[in-house]
């Protein structure tokens, strides 16, 4: 029986090595790995002051939950070696830049990633607990998304002489980031240049300030809590917390007077506050670079 066993194990070694000797040898380049990695703006990690809003407020941020992921290098003068299609929860109170994923490619690759729900096989950075992560993951409903999870979970409170607001927000809706270049403008370079046997990092950053702007226009952008406020204290229950269906019951011409909220652009079909908040502001939370722009879709990449 000894003898029968040993010469079984040496068939299985040689059939082993007979297998491997048969696979093709990878002739190609080695490739450039990309690391994707997500920061926080500082008005996410440390609040905006009441003298950066147009009208006193200041506001802090308690939490701010976000799933990325589904990158993606293409192009027809890209070689992909590997692409990410992991989605990775974090937690956006951490300071610094957090991974999101890595992949590997050569050449002038069209870049692309997702805001999404998380997945069972979803990562956890810092900070996130498996708590935070079932939150995430459960469905649920609301006028643009569902049932589906939770992409962006935002928690925190505005102050304004002696009074206090809060916020609980969950948005559903997944979004597809592609198109990617480096600027606004259509001209400046597309997606990422890979060279061989390198490494860089690109990194995401995450704005949590772009859901108070009154306007999708950086330059013409100010930011505003008293609309949200009164949502909850002039039309609302006035218990002191902001909901989504209290954003919902404040028609946007009635804030025409702010000089903000254009009905507009990527804004045409809004005609509530919750609408301009989800609809325009909630896609600006998360940004190719500093100061990147990409191509944006609603849903989550086959």
């Amino acid at each position: 029986m000894k003898v029968l066993l040993e010469r079984f194990c040496w068939c299985l070694i040689f059939s082993s090595i007979a297998v491997v000797g048969c696979l093709p040898k990878d002739t190609r380049p080695p490739p450039e790995s990309l690391l994707v990695t997500a920061s926080a703006s500082d008005a996410v990690l440390n609040g905006i002051a009441s003298s950066a809003t147009e009208d006193g407020w200041s506001i802090s941020y308690d939490r701010l939950l976000i799933c990325i992921g589904d990158v993606s290098l293409d192009g027809s003068n890209c070689s992909t070696y590997s692409e990410a299609s992991y989605s990775r929860v974090l937690d956006m109170s951490t300071a610094g830049p957090q991974k999101v994923n890595e992949s590997f490619a050569l050449g002038q690759c069209d870049f692309g990633f997702g805001l999404v729900n998380p997945a069972d096989d979803s990562l956890s950075g810092s900070g996130v607990s498996t708590s935070d992560v079932v939150f995430m993951r459960t469905a649920g409903t609301d006028k643009y998304a569902g049932p589906s999870g939770t992409s962006i979970f935002v928690q925190g409170h505005a102050d304004r002489a002696g009074a206090t607001k809060t916020f609980s927000w969950a948005f559903r809706q997944q979004l597809r980031f592609r198109d990617c270049r480096q600027s606004a403008d259509p001209s400046s370079m597309h997606g990422v240049l890979l060279a061989e046997n390198a490494a860089s990092t690109l990194n995401l950053v995450v704005r949590g300030e772009a859901l108070f702007q009154d306007n999708t226009d950086l330059s013409l952008a100010k930011l505003r809590f008293d609309p949200i406020a009164a949502a909850d204290s002039v039309s609302g229950n006035d218990d002191g917390d902001v909901s989504l269906d209290e954003l919902a019951a404040v028609p946007l011409a009635s804030l025409a007077s702010t000089g903000g909220y254009p009905a507009s652009g990527s804004s045409a079909a809004a005609q509530t506050l919750e609408d301009y908040i989800y609809l325009s502001s909630f896609p600006a939370v998360l940004n190719f670079g500093d100061s990147g722009a990409c191509t944006i879709s609603i849903g989550r990449e086959d």
